[in-house]
């Protein structure tokens, strides 16, 4: 959640040039900003699509780097709490934008998964991938050679998908990356099945999906260092 601190940044503080942020706008309405979607909508145009940016929204893209690598130390006490209260806002009543924010700027799940712990103590939840699927029988999917065909068509845009379906495939970049941090513990043990069933028994459709989502070749490499210890602990 550090992203949400150096957020507030942008609504509370115009960062100086110095080593700490300045205070001087410690005492703006947050609620005001907050809602009024006018006001917030130009923060996060300036944040997601670098447009719109105020002074204090250009300052923001310059300091985000220092204020990320040392989670907000230079921030004020006040601007700290404020952030919780930005954190708070944005997860509860613009889910959608509070993702597109985090896709942005924690990528790899790192922020999330350092700060859950802070986050549940002030109310907030972590984002989480639709539970709706969650009852599909990943078993009887992967006995069946149609059903394979048809998840694989759909992540590979050679066929149209199932909701189920695409649902996952909108997902499955972020999943990758962030080793599921957002899946469920069933969308984690099936997914977990269905990796393990293309790469031991499809190699080939295997080879196009990590080509499109996982060109590095990172989920493999540590889908092989965990058989690894798995074995060893055998």
């Amino acid at each position: 959640m550090k992203f949400a601190l150096v957020f507030l940044v942008a609504l509370v503080v115009a960062v100086s040039a110095a080593p700490e942020y300045t205070s001087k706008f410690d005492n703006i309405d947050l609620d005001q900003i907050l809602n009024n979607d006018r006001l917030l909508n130009n923060y996060i145009s300036c944040l997601l699509k670098d447009t719109g940016c105020t002074p204090d929204g250009k300052e923001l893209k310059t300091v985000l780097p220092d204020a990320l690598a040392t989670e907000c130390v230079n921030c004020t006490e006040k601007q700290k709490k404020g952030s919780e209260k930005v954190i708070q806002f944005l997860s509860d009543k613009k889910p959608e934008i509070w993702k597109q924010l985090l896709d942005k700027y924690d990528k790899d799940g790192s922020y999330r998964a350092k700060y859950g712990e802070h986050a549940k103590k002030i109310g907030v939840e972590e984002h989480k991938y639709t539970t709706k699927y969650d009852n599909i029988n990943v078993d009887e999917v992967l006995k069946s050679e149609r059903l394979v065909t048809n998840y694989v068509g759909c992540f590979l845009d050679k066929n149209p998908c199932t909701p189920d379906a695409a649902e996952l495939k909108r997902n499955l970049p972020d999943a990758l990356e962030t080793e599921c941090a957002s899946c469920s513990e069933v969308q984690k043990v099936g997914s977990d099945k269905f990796c393990e069933f293309l790469i031991k028994n499809r190699k080939e459709d295997w080879d196009k999906l990590e080509a499109k989502y996982d060109p590095s070749g990172s989920y493999r490499n540590k889908y092989l260092a965990n058989k690894a210890q798995e074995e060893k602990s055998e």
